[in-house]
This record gives C-alpha cells, structure tokens and sequence, in this order.
C-alpha cells in the first residue's frame, strides 16, 4: 500500500516536471528577463521575485540570449570602471557610485581598491578631522558660544585634541568664548525675544547659540511674570514685580542644586502664584494653572514643595484673602452693601470651624450661606462655585463635615434641599 502510494507521488511529480520544462515562455518574457539582467544588472534572486520563475529556467534563458556574455555574476565593464575611478577621484560617496550604475557596493569597493590600490585613502569622501575645513567649523561653533561637550559630539573628537585646536586658532582668547552669558546679555537677548524674533535671528544678532537662547529664556524669572502677567491682562505696580523677584531668589538660593525645583520654568510660575495671593490679587488656582501651562500634580506638588520654604513673615493671610473674595463677588453679581457686612460677620462666625480649608471653597460657602440669610435668590449656588472656579459637591462637604457634623448637627442633604436648617443654623449663631 505505502510502495503504490510513493509511485503514485513519483509519477504526478515527474508528469508535472515534464510539463513545466515544456511550457514555452512567450518572446517578450524572455526579453523582459534579459533586460532586468542586462540593462538594470539584477540577480536572478531578484528576478526570480519579480517574474516567479524558477532561478534554474532564468539562467537556461540568459544563456540561450547572451550567449557567451553571460556570466553568472555581476561585473562592472571597462567603460564603466573608468567612470567609476573618475566619480570618486572626484569624491562621490561609494553608495551614490554603487546606485548609479546598479552595481553591489560591496563590487564598487573591490574594483576601487583594485584599480587606485596605495592611493585608495587619498580620494575619500569625509573630511579628516584635523583638515583645515573641520577646525574652522569647530572655532566658529566656538565663537558663537557652543560648549565645549557639543563640539566633541558633533565633531566626534576628544576633548584634548579640541582644545588644541582652540588654542591654536584662537590664541589667548579661546577661553574668552564662553557658552556663559552675561546679565546685560541675557536683557538684551530677552528685549530681541519680546519684540517676536526667532531663536535663530538672535543668534545671528548676538553670536550666541540657538540651544543656549532656548534655555535661558525657559529659565528667566523677568520672561515668565511677564509672560503669565500678559495673559492675565493686569496692570500692576512695578513694585510687585520686583519684590517677586526677590523672593523667587531668596528662595532658589535655598532649593538643593541639581534637583528639578532649581529651574525657573518648574518654581517660578508657583512663586509668582503665591505672592500674588500674599499680596491680595486674587486668581483663582484652576486659572492660574491654564495660563502657566502646568498640570494640576504639576501644581499641587509644587506648591507643596516650595511651601516648606516660605518664612513666616510670607505667610498668608487667609482671612484677608477670603475677605477679598467676599468683595469681589459682591461687585460682580452686584449685591448690596450690606451683603458683604453680613458675609464678613458671618466669616468671623465659622472660622474656627473651616479656617483650614482652600480660600474659594471657604468663600463660595460664606457667600451662599449671605445669600440665603438675606434672601437672595439670583445668581445660582452653582454659578458662584463656577465663578470661584471650585465644584458645587467640594462646598456641599465642607458644610456637612466641618460646620454641621462638628456643631452635632444633622439632616444637611444640599443648599437647596437644607435650607430651612441653614437658616436654623444661622439663626443660632446670632
């Protein structure tokens, strides 16, 4: 059973072979293959994938076309290793010579060394690093304040054969072109900057390079406020500025070197947050966070590292923050008088119980609590939280954990829904 079963696959495998060896190929298929070969200088690998015949019909086609100039590999003609020579004689890269002529790179550097043997290094297509080309290059770099690491990457060079090369150019003065930038410098750079030039024309204006333009002004304190000040759209006394300036010193001297807070772009814009605040302009901290282009974790955990570094005299006053608040909202939902008199008492009221608590959240709670003992029904609960840039739910809590449950109290289930208790509650707190 097994020997009928192998005879049979022998017989289906020789008629197949027969008929495949038979099979004629029409005049322009086997023209088509001799041009691939010829005129594009393919293997037959390559051929093979690209008119699916076996590698063994390809060679018995080329053979009965070429004749005897076929060859089983591919070689450069005379002609053309002249050309060849000529081209890297001239310096053309060996790829772009191997492209040209559809010849494996690996022929083009044979016949090279073949043909131009002792003088094969003499026609390379890369610049020695001590030619006169490549030194000038580094000594301009130089000159325009790129640093010395930059220049050894970019050159692929050591830093002792660099400096020699410094030295030799540029005399005395090589250590005179340092990437450090001056006080005046970096004003100017700073003036080219606000007056919307690019990072390349004040390269070009003050010989200064892209890459240390870039870090400064991400690290300058003046650029930031400025920055942050244009987007809030204030008009300040100078005074402020400057006094936030010293601060943002006083407390960068005071940060550990090398750690993420020592950069202008991480502190800065958290100092300038909190003495803003110290000084009784109120933002609120979700706005604060859009114009600075930080994150809320960004925030947070800044605010809770440079809080640790605030003396006590910069400690701030959350009672005059709060109260400042309180006026702000009076003049926008234009309440009377006697709103923020009442709020204030009110404030004075519950302090002990929510003096702890973020400014708006305490805020947006003294104001609804003003609104619903005066009766005042308009604007919404939730249009003064959304003013305060707070939740309606983090107010909600405030009241039912820290003022209700500490005064033993119960029931509270919301402003609205609760408001026969708030009034009993501040009915009792006359």
């Amino acid at each position: 059973m097994i020997f009928c079963l192998n005879r049979l696959i022998q017989i289906i495998f020789q008629r197949n072979k027969i008929k495949y060896e038979n099979m004629s190929l029409s005049e322009s298929v086997k023209m088509k293959i001799v041009k691939l070969r010829v005129k594009d200088k393919l293997p037959k690998t390559k051929i093979f994938q690209l008119t699916n015949l076996n590698p063994y019909k390809i060679s018995k086609i080329l053979k009965e076309k070429l004749g005897d100039k076929y060859t089983s590999r591919i070689e450069a003609s005379p002609q053309e290793i002249k050309e060849i020579i000529l081209l890297r004689k001239k310096r053309i890269p060996i790829k772009n010579i191997a492209e040209k002529y559809k010849i494996p790179y690996e022929k083009v550097l044979k016949v090279l060394k073949k043909e131009l043997k002792d003088e094969y290094s003499t026609y390379l297509s890369y610049y020695r690093r001590d030619s006169s080309l490549q030194k000038s290059r580094m000594v301009r770099l130089r000159k325009r304040g790129f640093s010395i690491d930059y220049i050894m990457k970019r050159f692929k060079i050591s830093n002792a054969p660099l400096l020699r090369i410094l030295k030799e150019r540029l005399g005395n003065d090589y250590q005179k072109y340092s990437c450090k930038i001056s006080e005046d410098m970096k004003k100017r750079i700073i003036q080219l900057f606000k007056e919307h030039n690019s990072y390349e024309k004040i390269a070009d204006l003050t010989n200064v390079s892209v890459t240390s333009i870039r870090l400064m002004l991400q690290n300058s304190f003046d650029l930031i406020f400025d920055v942050i000040l244009s987007k809030l759209q204030w008009e300040i006394n100078p005074d402020i500025k400057l006094g936030c300036g010293i601060l943002y010193e006083q407390i960068r001297k005071k940060i550990r070197k090398f750690t993420k807070y020592r950069v202008a772009s991480r502190i800065a814009p958290i100092i300038i947050f909190l003495y803003f605040r110290m000084k009784g302009l109120n933002i609120s901290s979700k706005e604060f966070i859009k114009i600075a282009g930080l994150t809320r974790i960004e925030f947070r955990n800044g605010l809770k590292y440079i809080q640790r570094y605030f003396s006590r005299s910069f400690i701030r006053d959350h009672k005059a923050i709060i109260t400042s608040i309180l006026n702000e909202l009076m003049h926008h939902f234009n309440f009377n008088p006697p709103f923020f008199h009442e709020a204030v008492q009110l404030l004075e009221k519950f302090w002990t119980l929510i003096q702890h608590t973020k400014e708006e959240i305490v805020a947006a709670v003294i104001c609804i609590f003003t609104m619903i003992k005066l009766n005042i029904n308009s604007p919404s609960y939730f249009t003064i939280c959304k003013k305060l840039g707070i939740t309606m739910s983090s107010a909600i809590y405030q009241v039912k954990h820290n003022i209700f449950e500490r005064s033993n109290l119960s029931g509270f289930q919301g402003f609205t829904k609760s408001r026969t208790n708030i009034e009993a509650l501040l009915r009792t707190t006359n």
